[in-house]
């Protein structure tokens, strides 16, 4: 008998470490949720709502994973030419000015015409991404400076930093942009 209640008391331990180990993981899993969905709200927050019901098209923004970090503070919209601009710096000081606007329509008319732009803004490499597809440039306008080009999911995007990049950091670059 002595044996049976020792074993029942056994049972009854691992019941409840398995109950307590069960509760835990349920909390851990809450707050992992909490946290992600605080995270994701405050990647809507970059942009101020007002901006946001303004632009027409969608709007990019480096995750936090990216080796670009967008400035908060030199965000600017121009609500007359629908333009949204801010300036992102990598982490050895490189400055990325980056603007957006909505696709022209002629663009989706006549596909040929976003091919006529990157090819007058002396495209040299063109290269698929998450955010989509990449063009490379050395437009005369910027005395052969180097820039990129993205045109997906409604936004014309431009980027042109204060030095050249690797053809590797713009990879990374683009395929850490996530949509507002």
């Amino acid at each position: 008998m002595y044996m049976y209640r020792a074993n029942k008391g056994l049972r009854g331990r691992g019941l409840v470490f398995t109950i307590t180990m069960l509760v835990v993981a349920l909390i851990l899993l809450a707050g992992g949720g909490a946290l992600g969905y605080h995270a994701w709200q405050n990647s809507k927050r970059v942009v101020s709502k007002s901006i946001r019901t303004a632009a027409s098209f969608t709007l990019f923004w480096p995750n936090p994973t990216a080796p670009i970090r967008g400035d908060r503070t030199t965000i600017k919209y121009d609500y007359t030419e629908n333009l949204f601009s801010f300036v992102a710096h990598t982490d050895d000081g490189t400055t990325i000015t980056i603007s957006e606007q909505a696709t022209p329509g002629s663009f989706v008319d006549i596909p040929q015409s976003y091919d006529k732009l990157t090819e007058g803004l002396h495209s040299y490499k063109a290269f698929d991404s998450q955010a989509g597809k990449v063009n490379l440039t050395r437009p005369s306008q910027l005395n052969g400076a180097q820039s990129a080009v993205l045109n997906s999911k409604g936004t014309l995007l431009f980027m042109r930093p204060s030095k050249d990049l690797s053809d590797d950091t713009w990879q990374k670059i683009f395929n850490n942009l996530h949509t507002l």
